[in-house]
């Protein structure tokens, strides 16, 4: 019987294969540039019940429940907040979300300017709109000399039901 050995060159001919551009359908991929940034997406979770949900500024968490922050050279270019279940309030509360107050350069609406408990419906996605995003307005924000946590902010009345997620888009930058 034959040996299972791959030669060199069959070796060499799967790299290329690998490198080349792949079609599939209309989408198009190509492979990753070696030392170039690449897109890269942090997701930060509120669940009422397992996250405080008073009317103060609270670092948000992984998914999983641990801490998370932005690193250092975390470039923002956007993201969203997705509302999986009502958010609501026995007051008029507000939302805010930005990065925390002990990041360098901190902004707690950064990312969120305000949003009221009304439009927190389950299953609403709602844009970045704040400074530090990359919109009509703002460029996007490089994070500089401490990581940075995200944060939101519950304004006027604590939280009384909800869960949503925040999807923080950007790359690392090579400077």
């Amino acid at each position: 019987m034959g040996t299972k050995r791959v030669g060199l060159a069959r070796t060499q001919a799967l790299i290329q294969n690998l490198k080349r551009e792949l079609t599939i359908g209309g989408a198009k991929t190509q492979h990753f540039q070696p030392a170039q940034p690449q897109k890269q997406t942090y997701v930060f979770k509120w669940t009422y019940g397992t996250d405080t949900a008073t009317a103060a500024e609270h670092n948000l968490k992984n998914p999983l429940g641990g801490a998370m922050s932005l690193p250092i050279g975390f470039v923002v270019t956007g993201g969203w907040l997705e509302v999986v279940t009502a958010v609501t309030s026995g007051g008029s509360a507000t939302l805010e979300v930005g990065t925390g107050t002990t990041a360098t350069g901190a902004d707690p609406n950064g990312f969120v300017t305000s949003i009221g408990k009304a439009s927190l419906t389950a299953n609403s996605v709602h844009p970045f709109d704040g400074a530090l995003a990359h919109n009509t307005t703002a460029a996007g924000h490089r994070v500089r000399t401490t990581v940075a946590p995200v944060s939101i902010t519950i304004g006027t009345a604590a939280l009384t039901a909800g869960k949503f997620y925040v999807y923080v888009e950007g790359y690392q930058s090579m400077g």
